[in-house]
């Protein structure tokens, strides 16, 4: 780890650990070479008296984070290798557009580690609000190998700058680059209102690249949710990745001001009482143009009331509202309001609603 103070010369005999300093982590003194790129290596730093919140650290695998402020913190760390293309002056779209070519490139494990402030003015250094939110955020990571690289994150989303130059040294092979977002189960429950990362779907993440929404890949992993927004070179991508809120999270009957919406798709396959199994379902809904069916309170209905697979399809299944999709089936919360289900089905790489059905939870 080296220290620097904001954007200046390095000082780390004056390190704060209020989050105004930035710390380069990584493995500096070895020499990776393309064979390495699949080996993952860990290591452990001791971090002391600096919380290890945010990590921007190349082909980042798995972080973490254990200690507190009274005995100290500890980070232990596995990463891969990542190809990393340099251009002197890439540091804005404009300067590093896809049309430069790379200086020089080179196979390493680098980054960097920052401490969250709390409440501290906006353009200081990154703070948020509150213990509660910071404490949920320690651990998360970016992974990217972008030759520059930073991050903001307001209104729980995080916006991620990654450059670096768009062809390799020969000016003919386009630079490979990624960016990934892994979010801890932590700030995934107690700040987004799931009950378990599992619960969260690519239907759950916004994503846009380039300004445009994109479905992402996203993998619920042992202590978090990595979030894989798509980026495979670099060209000023410029990413956002933002959880929307959960069923559980306060308010959430009001999702659908929030939720993404897909303009011109609509709810093709009605709820039927007596169809699979819909106990709970309150009124009958197989007439044309019926009235929204009720769900009671804490009850079920299977999901292929709503929808039913055709030969060879794979339906990933989401909820919002009051409802929560288990196994297979749809369970209404404790509270009224509205329930969404939706099923999304893959073609090729990506996932298109072939249903979606509003019942209500009463």
């Amino acid at each position: 780890m080296y220290c620097h103070q904001g954007q200046g010369s390095s000082d780390r005999s004056q390190c704060k650990t209020d989050g105004s300093f930035w710390f380069e982590i990584g493995f500096s003194s070895m020499a990776f070479t393309e064979r390495d790129l699949g080996t993952t290596y860990r290591w452990k730093v001791r971090t002391g008296r600096f919380s290890p919140d945010i990590f921007m650290l190349g082909d980042t695998q798995k972080i973490v984070v254990t200690g507190d402020a009274t005995s100290g913190w500890a980070v232990e760390i596995w990463a891969k290798p990542a190809l990393k293309a340099y251009k002197n002056g890439c540091f804005t779209s404009t300067a590093c557009d896809d049309t430069s070519v790379a200086d020089s490139v080179q196979y390493a494990i680098s980054g960097y580690m920052r401490t969250l402030g709390i409440g501290v003015a906006r353009n200081s250094w990154p703070s948020v609000e509150t213990e509660a939110l910071r404490d949920s955020l320690r651990g998360t990571f970016i992974s990217t190998n972008g030759m520059t690289q930073q991050w903001t994150f307001a209104a729980d989303t995080f916006n991620v700058s990654a450059f670096g130059p768009h062809f390799l040294t020969d000016g003919k092979t386009v630079g490979p680059g990624f960016v990934r977002v892994f979010l801890p189960e932590a700030y995934i429950v107690k700040q987004r209102g799931y009950s378990s990362v599992s619960e969260v779907t690519a239907e759950n993440v916004a994503v846009t690249v380039r300004g445009q929404k994109v479905v992402p890949v996203i993998v619920a992993k042992d202590g978090g949710l990595l979030v894989d927004t798509g980026v495979t070179h670099f060209s000023a991508p410029n990413p956002t990745v933002k959880v929307l809120p959960g069923p559980l999270l306060s308010g959430a009957t009001s999702n659908s001001s929030v939720a993404p919406q897909l303009s011109g798709i609509a709810s093709t396959t009605p709820v039927r009482t007596g169809e699979g199994d819909a106990r709970g379902v309150t009124g009958s809904t197989a007439a044309k143009g019926a009235a929204t069916p009720s769900l009671r309170r804490g009850s079920s209905i299977a999901l292929t009331s709503i929808y039913r697979s055709k030969s060879r399809e794979t339906i990933r299944w989401t909820s919002r509202g009051q409802c929560i999709v288990k196994g297979s089936r749809v369970v209404a919360l404790k509270k009224p309001g509205n329930c969404v289900v939706t099923a999304s089905a893959k073609r090729g790489n990506r996932l298109v609603v072939v249903t979606r059905k509003t019942l209500k939870v009463v």
